[in-house]
């Protein structure tokens, strides 16, 4: 690759970066005056991670025991979160207007910031650490849920007797869209810290199989929870 060719894709990869971080904040400024619990558990696990990281660098915790403190810590944040709701610009439905939500991407970004000047260790390595531990309780509760309401899912490829449905055509283009391209460049991306937060660049290509895993079983159940949320509240029926 030339340099011209490293430059231009260099380039584009910051600005769907610019792009993903834009869409990311914008969602989690209305999750956050939608349901201020969530507020206080993200900010919450942002100092007990800083604890986490203190303790394994600093303190030289054994691993196990550090593990064992962040996962009670972890337990905390979500306790506090629910009990102690944090909403300074409002919340609610009717909170959210443009002022709180610019108010919340003026911290969300000032956080963002701050989080890339500071050393891994500090916060970014144990936040995602102590976050593993929440994807997988939650992916384990969610398909015990799943599989305890044993509903199914039907969805033909073909289906020529949709009743009421208007006439539908797809088309599709055959070249990278930007719903492709952006999950793909953003996997791709948190491979590589992954693998710097954790042991190195000689197991990139087994953290990436991981990860392209787990990610998969993660929209799965996704999927199915919307659908399950569709039918409970719609009374959509698939046949």
């Amino acid at each position: 690759m030339g340099s011209n060719a490293r430059t231009a894709f260099l380039l584009v990869i910051v600005f769907l970066l610019i792009l993903l971080i834009s869409v990311f904040a914008l969602v989690i400024a209305k999750l956050f005056i939608q349901i201020p619990e969530s507020a206080t558990a993200a900010w919450t696990l942002m100092a007990m991670a800083i604890i986490v990281g203190l303790l394994i660098y600093k303190v030289k915790l054994n691993i196990k025991y550090a593990t064992f403190i962040g996962i009670l810590l972890l337990i905390f944040t979500i306790w506090f979160g629910s009990t102690y709701p944090w909403a300074p610009f409002g919340s609610g439905e009717g909170a959210v207007t443009t002022a709180h939500i610019n108010s919340w991407l003026v911290l969300l970004y000032a956080y963002a910031f701050i989080a890339s000047v500071l050393p891994v260790w500090f916060l970014l390595q144990p936040r995602d650490f102590l976050s593993t531990f929440k994807l997988f309780a939650f992916l384990i509760i969610g398909y015990i849920g799943v599989f305890a309401l044993g509903r199914t899912i039907v969805a033909p490829t073909l289906h020529l007797t949709a009743t009421g449905a208007p006439p539908i055509w797809l088309i599709k283009i055959k070249r990278p869209s930007l719903y492709t391209g952006i999950p793909m460049i953003f996997m791709l991306i948190t491979t590589v810290v992954a693998a710097i937060y954790s042991i190195g660049w000689i197991y990139f290509p087994t953290g990436n199989y991981k990860l392209m895993i787990v990610t998969s079983i993660m929209l799965l159940l996704a999927l199915y929870i919307c659908y399950m949320g569709f039918k409970a509240i719609k009374d959509i029926k698939i046949k």
